[in-house]
């Protein structure tokens, strides 16, 4: 079969983007080369992690006239070079105006689908795609092609349990109290917390130094460090976020905390995940523009204590090698 390139184009974070990993992969196994569109950091992540073979950083003052009326003549042999392009995006503004000026096919899927439809966003993006007909769809349904997707389960006998308690919005967040409560619960029962921040979160590190607390920590500078520091250990705990995603495709064993949005739609992919959030009357609402709650009741309900049982008896197999 003869190689065709692609140029995907993404716009969103870290989460939203490992979510299209299943996608890269598909293209690759049907000899694609791919090259990506995105945030700096995210694209070195992801070529390092294979999914594409090069990436292109959306910052950068070059692509800029990829988003006007008179498209800059470096970007439209750049867009030539390709034999089609994937957005992510809900902008029918930016697929036309590729169309428009240059005669590549363009393949546009909405990132996420509609607030409150109870479907995978991973799902849903992998039936866009092959709705879009860039490749005929194979005969697994998603269901099945996701029961095996994400790195082999890491075996790594180590007491580790890395701790990330920050999240794209802080409204997605656990309070960082009853983090920090945890960990000394893990501590007694004979494993190690360690508290990992990233780039953005230096606020949420002083806030654990301040605590008093005596924990490890470790504070990055790049996105990809995540995926060195996570060779370490095989068990993560975070809130719903990038990192947390990242930590499932990984093969860690997670244990996601929810609250305002919704595990049905954004529940890592991965092969030893669970997700918590306990039954409430406060059903999710981050993506329908209703967050006007002061109590976070969704949060209510999960204990430190919780937390730490359901680490016990979901984790804690991996120590005996299993």
């Amino acid at each position: 079969m003869s190689t065709s390139s692609i140029l995907v184009i993404h716009h969103g974070a870290l989460g939203d983007l490992i979510l299209t990993y299943p996608i890269l992969e598909t293209l690759k196994l049907n000899s694609y080369n791919i090259h990506l569109l995105c945030r700096r950091s995210l694209g070195d992540l992801t070529c390092a992690l294979g999914f594409s073979e090069k990436g292109f950083a959306l910052e950068s003052q070059e692509f800029v006239s990829l988003y006007s009326d008179s498209m800059a003549n470096r970007m439209k042999e750049l867009l030539k070079s390709y034999d089609a392009i994937l957005l992510f995006s809900y902008s029918d503004f930016l697929s036309n105006n590729i169309q428009e000026q240059l005669d590549i096919p363009v393949f546009r899927i909405p990132p996420r689908p509609e607030a409150g439809l109870k479907i995978h966003v991973a799902g849903y993006l992998l039936s866009q795609f092959f709705s879009s007909g860039v490749i005929a769809p194979p005969v697994l349904s998603s269901e099945e092609f996701f029961c095996t997707w994400g790195k082999p389960i890491k075996r790594v006998l180590s007491n580790r349990v890395w701790i990330h308690p920050g999240a794209g919005s802080r409204e997605k967040m656990w309070p960082f109290p009853n983090f920090i409560k945890t960990a000394h619960l893990l501590r007694s029962l004979g494993l190690e917390p360690v508290f990992i921040f990233g780039p953005a979160e230096y606020e949420l590190q002083e806030s654990l130094i301040q605590s008093g607390s005596d924990f490890e920590n470790r504070l990055i500078s790049e996105i990809l460090e995540f995926v060195d520091f996570f060779e370490e250990g095989a068990r993560f705990l975070g809130n719903d976020s990038g990192v947390t995603h990242l930590a499932a495709y990984l093969g860690m064993a997670t244990l996601a905390i929810f609250g305002p949005s919704d595990p049905v739609r954004w529940r890592p992919l991965g092969q030893r995940v669970e997700t918590l959030r306990p039954d409430t009357d406060c059903p999710p609402c981050f993506e329908n523009g209703k967050r006007d709650c002061e109590n976070k009741i969704c949060f209510s309900g999960t204990t430190p204590h919780l937390v730490a049982s359901r680490i016990k008896t979901f984790l804690q197999p991996l120590n005996l090698g299993s």
